[in-house]
């Protein structure tokens, strides 16, 4: 990963070599994560992606969440039934960035200060964990 710079050329560009997975790829898989910056400049990383089996029937063991915008330039809005244990942020190669105690029924999570790319939020209930994916442009 790319993780500091020495221009002020930002991201322009996320290609992921796999965006969605099936029941075959249950487990860890490995993808390739391209970034091409505003000069043409491209970087290719691996990523690490845990993919968990799903019942297939909404809502049967995930909380009732909401996010928005996605894409964002900054600002990501949580609506949820109950109140979470624990938030992180995670970028596309597992780094922790944000990490948040009890998170409210209606809370605002603020990217503005982070690079443009995919974050992977992970909410706590408990026991269960959710997670969803935010761009942020």
């Amino acid at each position: 990963m790319v993780s500091q710079a020495t221009d002020n050329c930002a991201v322009s560009d996320t290609v992921l070599s796999q965006n969605t997975f099936t029941i075959a790829d249950v487990g860890t898989v490995t993808i390739n994560v391209m970034l091409t910056d505003a000069s043409g400049n491209t970087t290719t990383e691996t990523a690490l992606v845990v993919v968990q089996r799903t019942t297939g029937i909404p809502g049967a063991t995930e909380k009732t969440l909401k996010f928005y915008p996605s894409p964002t330039r900054g600002v990501v809005h949580l609506g949820m039934q109950q109140a979470a244990d624990e938030l992180m942020v995670m970028d596309m190669t597992g780094k922790i960035i944000l990490r948040k105690g009890t998170v409210e029924k209606d809370e605002a999570i603020d990217l503005s200060g982070f690079h443009n790319g995919i974050y992977v939020f992970q909410l706590r209930f408990g026991d269960e964990t959710q997670r969803f994916k935010v761009v942020k442009n």
